[in-house]
């Protein structure tokens, strides 16, 4: 649960300043900054705010996936394990899960065989390149999600910011 906060927390930090950062760069191209145009009062979404919250979003969602692999293959890898004695799976085609997702099928194939032979579970260090199995996937999964995440994050704070104060 510590690893999903901490990520979580650098995700947003990350976002933050990586909205600013790409701000300015859209400024510099295009003449205006997108966050000087979605802080007018009744802007709409233009492309330049879809693409600057887009970018950031995708940055936070590619640095959270470097530092989060190694957390959810440990957790993964202990979860084969444990699933694969208590049941005494003999086929890693076997779904492990209700919902089988692409990435857990692939970590689950390169942890559990090699050349098509099985192999022991592997024994688990961390800075090792062997920690960082799946992350093209993992970090595809998550720059996406976190796209469309922060964009719509931006534009509901919008939205919410714009109701009347029901206090006064």
């Amino acid at each position: 649960m510590a690893s999903v906060t901490l990520v979580r927390t650098v995700s947003f930090s990350i976002y933050q300043k990586a909205k600013y950062s790409y701000s300015a760069a859209i400024g510099q191209v295009t003449g205006e900054e997108p966050l000087v145009t979605v802080n007018r009062p009744g802007s709409i979404p233009t492309p330049g705010t879809v693409v600057c919250f887009g970018a950031a979003g995708a940055t936070a969602g590619a640095i959270a996936a470097f530092i989060a692999c190694p957390f959810e293959l440990t957790k993964q890898a202990a979860q084969i394990s444990v699933l694969m004695a208590s049941s005494n799976k003999s086929s890693v085609d076997d779904p492990i899960y209700p919902i089988d997702s692409a990435k857990t099928h692939y970590q689950r194939n390169c942890l559990i065989t090699a050349a098509d032979q099985p192999v022991k579970m592997p024994r688990i260090q961390f800075n090792k390149a062997s920690m960082y199995r799946g992350l093209g996937v993992s970090m595809a999964r998550s720059c996406l999600i976190n796209t469309i995440f922060f964009s719509s994050f931006e534009f509901l704070k919008k939205k919410i910011n714009a109701l009347p104060d029901p206090i006064e």
